[in-house]
């Protein structure tokens, strides 16, 4: 999505991303040169989400290995452990979810100052990945929460290691490593290899503000990339989604510049047996963006 809509943007251009979660738009906008990134999200959290991400992609190797060591004595150290089992109790499928402790709680008072600290946090992103990906395979009792945990954690594992992996060759190519904007490129083990320079995760030229995706600035963003909610992982109300829709819309017309583009992800189906509402599928929500575009005024071309 960056790719395609930044060949057509500005050489100096600004990003909004009003549903940014955990800054994933973001700490991918970092690699290109003069492009300013914006994420927003009415939840708080979510820029205690953005700041972990960007101090886990910005590790070392060192730092990496140590991590991974760290999450490796989950069954000899009894801190490990512990965190471990309170971030399991966060997967448990059941009825009393409200007397639970929510994942803001419990990551809130991690420190990440040292590796366990930062594997203990870790654990509480496996439990969130867990809850989010095996939910009906927990109640059909087809797995239980320890095999998907398990599951979840092993994955992080290897994703964390191929990263250590490429910090590592980075680190000692020394004076062979070139750096193009924020990719730092070297000579991997068959051809050249690139990854995102360390230090370009802490740039200033990301930034996140606590923000509906209903009330934006006027004439503000170059590029708007959103990914809305699809109603999958809530059984809330679809009335308020709609109204979500129904809102976001005109403001996310009225928060670009000239010439500005909107790319929004929707999804085509579902793969996970939850109903897709109608009204967040691709071909409504593009009919509802040319009319509200007709009524603010817009030229509407292609118009199918």
């Amino acid at each position: 999505m960056l790719n395609v809509a930044i060949v057509h943007s500005p050489s100096e251009a600004t990003l909004g991303d009003p549903f940014s979660g955990t800054g994933t738009t973001g700490l991918e906008a970092v690699k290109y040169r003069g492009v300013t990134c914006v994420c927003g999200d009415i939840e708080k959290f979510s820029s205690k989400l953005l700041e972990h991400n960007r101090l886990f992609l910005g590790m070392s190797g060192a730092e990496l290995r140590d991590l991974l060591m760290a999450l490796g004595k989950r069954a000899s150290d009894e801190e490990v452990s512990a965190a471990m089992r309170e971030a399991k109790a966060l997967c448990s499928i059941s009825s009393d979810d409200h007397v639970k402790p929510s994942a803001t709680e419990v990551i809130g008072h991690r420190p990440l100052e040292d590796a366990i600290g930062r594997a203990n946090a870790l654990f509480v992103y496996v439990a969130l990945r867990t809850r989010l990906r095996h939910a009906f395979g927990i109640k059909r009792a087809n797995e239980t929460v320890d095999e998907a945990f398990a599951a979840e954690l092993e994955d992080l594992m290897e994703q964390l290691e191929e990263l250590r992996r490429l910090r590592r060759r980075d680190e000692l190519t020394g004076r062979s490593s070139r750096t193009h904007d924020a990719l730092r490129i070297f000579e991997g083990t068959y051809s050249p290899a690139v990854t995102v320079s360390s230090s370009s995760y802490g740039s200033s030229k990301l930034t996140h503000e606590v923000r509906s995706a209903t009330s934006l600035p006027e004439n503000a963003y170059d590029i708007l990339i959103a990914d809305p909610p699809y109603g999958f992982n809530t059984d809330d109300n679809p009335r308020q989604l709609a109204d979500l829709y129904l809102e976001m819309v005109p403001s996310l017309l009225r928060s670009l510049r000239p010439r500005g583009q909107l790319v929004l992800c929707l999804p085509a189906r579902s793969y996970i047996g939850r109903q897709v509402w109608g009204f967040v599928l691709p071909d409504f929500v593009l009919t509802l963006v040319l009319r509200v575009a007709s009524a603010q005024g817009l030229h509407v071309v292609n118009r199918r």
